[in-house]
């Protein structure tokens, strides 16, 4: 690694890790780990300050259980995209979202895929920048959309079920914070009645100026949001 300063890209897959050397890519640009663990060392201040996009796919827990390593937040403050997918419900141990994910101040788009988000992961969305204009957290377990900043300039979001969307009343009060979204989808639940959603997604349509839908037809808001990526698809893939 200390060979190819000018590498941009990196895709690490496989159980044998990412090499501690890859921190020392300063031109690195786009990384994506899928099921490789991170090295446990922090990267050196300013180490990583061309990095843009990170995704981790199915990675290895950190020894907090953290999906996002703790001693990594610092050095992505210039990170505008980032991607974590947990491996399916009931296989392997599903990581949670550390509070120090609100030192991604430049972040634009997070998605998170089966990464549960209590209290602490909350607090932590609660912090993130207003920068952030896409969020997706289609198979997550999140009680609530905590008020925050990050919800100002939010333009497309992906919501799980039982989000306390069940009825047009209920989106008019997340839309006092969602000022400036454009397109949602709304993830579908087996427990919802199809038609009762239907309904909802058509009142929704109807009243405001936000384009909604169900999550069985997502592909048009992952183009908008991954407009800039095409030729990276890793991280569309989950």
């Amino acid at each position: 690694m200390p060979q190819l300063p000018q590498l941009q890209r990196l895709h690490c897959s496989g159980s044998s890790g990412v090499p501690s050397a890859v921190w020392r890519c300063s031109q690195l640009t786009r990384l994506v780990c899928e099921g490789a663990s991170l090295p446990a060392a922090a990267p050196a201040a300013g180490a990583l300050g061309s990095l843009q996009a990170l995704a981790l796919l199915h990675c290895p827990c950190g020894p907090g259980r953290e999906a996002l390593p703790v001693v990594l937040c610092p050095a992505l403050s210039g990170l505008t995209r980032l991607k974590i997918s947990q491996p399916v419900a009931g296989v392997g141990v599903q990581a949670a979202l550390p509070a120090a994910i609100s030192h991604l101040s430049s972040l634009r788009l997070l998605h998170l895929e089966r990464v549960p988000l209590g209290k602490p992961g909350l607090t932590a969305l609660s912090h993130l920048p207003p920068s952030l204009t896409s969020l997706f957290l289609p198979v997550c377990q999140l009680p609530s959309l905590a008020p925050g900043r990050y919800l100002r300039g939010l333009r497309d979001g992906w919501l799980p079920p039982r989000l306390g969307l069940q009825d047009w009343e209920c989106v008019q009060d997340r839309l006092i914070f969602l000022r400036n979204l454009q397109h949602l989808c709304l993830a579908v639940d087996t427990r919802d009645e199809d038609d009762d959603l239907e309904a909802l997604l058509d009142v929704i349509n109807e009243r405001s100026e936000v384009v909604a839908w169900a999550d069985t037809d997502c592909e048009f808001l992952l183009e908008l949001a991954y407009d800039s990526e095409e030729d990276w698809p890793e991280f569309q893939d989950s």
